[in-house]
């Protein structure tokens, strides 16, 4: 069943390959089923096949709030500065 999950994934980023936007994608499932382990080893196998790839995890457990998905998003991305106070 995870192997077929794992295609479905990846034919919806497949457009990133060809420098194309792809669909959002939201993997759901309850606590511990793979959801974050899936999702990283899709991106890393995309990371081989494109140069130049960005992307970023967020917790949103810990990071719930708009503004803090957002700036995560970016600063894993390497598209922003870290302004908060030291």
């Amino acid at each position: 069943m995870r192997e077929g999950h794992l295609q479905h994934l990846s034919a919806h980023l497949n457009p990133v390959a060809r420098d194309l936007f792809s669909a959002t994608v939201m993997i759901t499932g309850p606590s511990g089923a793979g959801k974050t382990t899936i999702a990283k080893y899709i991106v890393r196998q995309l990371e081989q096949e494109v140069l130049g790839i960005r992307w970023g995890y967020v917790n949103v457990i810990s990071n719930n709030s708009k503004t803090s998905v957002l700036y995560s998003l970016v600063r894993d991305a390497g598209r922003a500065n870290d302004l908060r106070a030291k």
